[in-house]
């Protein structure tokens, strides 16, 4: 599974959506209790403007793994998207908590903190 998962990430880098988005729906159909391909799938819906449907699959990938620090920073994103910043930071300060080392989470915590 996590092999199949990167074989979409990889198709999803170079912009092939279509292949990448069919990849991430097969692996969540074989592999329901594997979060990454619903972060994956929720990372190509907020580049479609579909938040909710990101945020759906956000919630799922993060009932599966509460500790999923991607799937975290990802819902920030989306509440972000949303203008809800108070959201975004509780989401940040979740990954962090998750692991406090993750420099993608302290980045993310640094730019909300400027705005």
């Amino acid at each position: 599974a996590e092999q199949k998962n990167i074989e979409g990430f990889n198709l999803m880098a170079p912009g092939d959506v279509v292949a990448a988005r069919s990849t991430f729906e097969e692996l969540i159909a074989q592999f329901p209790d594997f979060e990454w391909p619903y972060g994956n799938l929720a990372v190509l819906c907020l580049h479609d403007g579909q938040i909710h449907k990101a945020k759906d699959l956000l919630e799922q990938a993060l009932e599966i793994n509460p500790d999923y620090v991607n799937g975290w920073l990802h819902m920030a994103t989306a509440k972000g998207l949303e203008l809800d910043l108070d959201g975004a930071r509780n989401c940040v300060e979740r990954a962090l908590q998750s692991d406090p080392t993750d420099t993608a989470a302290k980045a993310m915590r640094d730019a909300l903190n400027e705005l």
